[in-house]
């Protein structure tokens, strides 16, 4: 049986062309845009259960950051040398600020509730079970729902549930449903719920 001998120089071969300059190049683009994603996602799950006096905010300002951080592009491009003037890379250099302002400051007004101390007071809600619950998104729509009116608001929510759910919050007899919220003076986080039975 013949033994080959190994050049000790293979694995070195294999690591420069695992990490050229363009993988590492990609590799140095994409981390932090991943990592945005994770950020954006993470800050969307919790400022689920905040909720503001006025909704429009949640579009206007991420709108307003996306129009100056586009702007500024654009006008860097125009400043800059004479071969990247033209109208094509001026839309692009909007576009792409635009829409990486827009997502940074996606959630910031929720993210504000969450952050400032507020008042915490809790009330009985009249509250319903409605099916299907409220949308998801490109995931569908909930189950169920729970539609509570909001003092705090003036205004009815409908938090996404499902039927196993109320079943294990809700014994027989507990018709009577208390919220407790977080209230400032942009808007308001929903702490906690729990049903109980009210005195006959």
């Amino acid at each position: 049986m013949k033994l080959t001998r190994r050049n000790p120089y293979d694995a070195l071969r294999w690591y420069h062309r695992l990490f050229t300059r363009d993988s590492v190049m990609m590799l140095v683009i994409l981390t932090p845009i991943v990592l945005m994603f994770a950020g954006v996602v993470t800050l969307m799950r919790l400022t689920r259960q905040v909720y503001l006096f006025d909704p429009v905010l949640s579009w206007l300002i991420p709108a307003t950051a996306a129009g100056i951080g586009g702007l500024l592009a654009a006008l860097m491009v125009f400043m800059g040398r004479t071969q990247y003037r033209s109208t094509k890379d001026m839309l692009q250099a909007f576009g792409g600020a635009a829409c990486l302002c827009f997502m940074l400051s996606l959630n910031t007004p929720e993210c504000y509730v969450l952050m400032r101390d507020g008042l915490q007071t809790e009330y009985a809600a009249h509250w319903q079970i409605v099916h299907p619950g409220p949308s998801r998104g490109k995931s569908g729509r909930c189950e169920a729902g729970l539609r509570i009116n909001s003092q705090s608001l003036n205004r009815a929510l409908t938090l996404c549930t499902t039927d196993k759910e109320i079943a294990r919050l809700r014994k027989p007899g507990m018709n009577s449903l208390l919220i407790t919220e977080k209230v400032t003076s942009t808007g308001v986080q929903l702490l906690a719920y729990r049903f109980y039975a009210s005195e006959p």
